[in-house]
C-alpha cells in the first residue's frame, strides 16, 4: 500500500503518534525524583541518596599525609551514616580520636572517603529536614534549616579528626587560604569563612562563599578545591544537574 509523501519512511500514522507519545513520556520517566515529587513524598532511600550521592552531594577519596600509615583507620562517612547533618555528635557513638584509658593506640589512616555537599541548596535543606525528622521519630516534617541568601554553604564531611593534629585553628586557616570555587571560564571565588567541628572521630568542615556574583547555568560547572598539610581535595559539580523544578539550586 502506498502512503503519501508525508508518511515517507514507511511510518504509519499510528506509529508516528506512538513515537511522539514515547518522546514526551520518556523524559518524564527518566526525571529525578526531586523534579517529579514534593519533598513530603520522598522515600527514606531517596532522602539518603540526595544527601550522599546526587548532583549536590559527591564522594571523593583523598590520601592522608600522616606518619606510620596502617590499613585501617577512622570510620568513614558511610559507617557513620550521614555525618554533618547538624552540630554535635555523629549518629553512631565512636571512640575518642586520641584513644582512652586502657585502649590501644589510635590507628593512623592512609586515606579517607569524604562527602562534599552543597548544604545551602534548598533541596538539600529539605532532605536534611526529612532525615532529622525520621531519625528523631517525628511524625511531621521538621522545618528545613534556614539558609543565607548571600552565601553558598558547602560541607566537607568525614575528615579524620587526626588530620587536625596541629589544631583545628591551623586546619581552618589552611583551608581559608587555599579553598576556592572555580568555574569553567576560570572565575575564582574565595571563601568568606571556614569552620571545622569535631564529630567523634571525624570532622565536619563548613566552607562559605559570598554570592555577590552568583553562579549561573552559563558557568557550566564549578570545581571546589582545598588543600591542607595533611590532605587535599578537588571535586567538580555540573550546574545543569543541580536544578530542582527547573531552578538552579545552590
Amino acid at each position: 500500500m502506498q502512503y503519501p509523501r508525508i508518511y515517507a519512511g514507511r511510518q504509519r500514522p499510528k506509529a508516528r503518534l506512538a513515537l511522539l507519545a514515547a518522546l514526551i513520556v520518556l523524559p518524564l520517566i527518566g526525571a529525578p525524583f526531586w523534579e517529579t515529587k514534593d519533598a513530603a513524598e520522598w522515600t527514606d532511600g531517596q532522602v539518603y541518596a540526595l544527601l550522599t550521592a546526587s548532583p549536590w552531594a559527591k564522594q571523593t577519596k583523598v590520601e592522608l599525609n600522616l606518619e606510620k600509615p596502617q590499613a585501617a583507620g577512622a570510620p568513614t562517612w558511610k559507617e557513620l551514616k550521614i555525618p554533618g547533618s547538624g552540630p554535635g555528635r555523629p549518629e553512631q557513638p565512636v571512640g575518642s580520636p586520641v584513644g582512652g584509658i586502657g585502649g590501644g593506640k589510635p590507628k593512623i589512616p592512609r586515606d579517607a572517603q569524604l562527602l562534599i555537599r552543597w548544604s545551602s541548596a534548598p533541596v538539600v535543606g529539605q532532605a536534611l529536614a526529612r532525615y532529622k525528622a525520621s531519625r528523631n521519630g517525628a511524625e511531621s516534617e521538621s522545618k528545613p534549616a534556614e539558609g543565607s541568601e548571600s552565601l553558598y554553604h558547602i560541607e566537607v564531611l568525614g575528615v579524620p579528626a587526626i588530620a587536625a593534629f596541629a589544631g583545628i585553628p591551623v586546619l581552618q586557616d589552611e583551608l581559608y587560604r587555599s579553598a576556592s570555587l572555580t568555574t569553567k571560564s576560570g572565575r575564582v571565588i574565595r571563601p568568606e569563612s571556614v569552620y571545622a567541628t569535631p564529630q567523634g572521630e571525624v570532622l565536619g568542615i563548613s566552607i562559605r562563599f559570598l554570592k555577590d556574583k552568583p553562579l549561573t547555568l552559563d558557568d557550566r560547572y564549578v570545581e571546589l578545591a582545598g588543600k591542607t598539610s595533611v590532605f587535599e581535595f578537588r571535586k567538580r559539580f555540573e550546574l545543569r544537574a543541580m536544578r530542582s523544578r527547573g531552578k538552579l539550586e545552590l
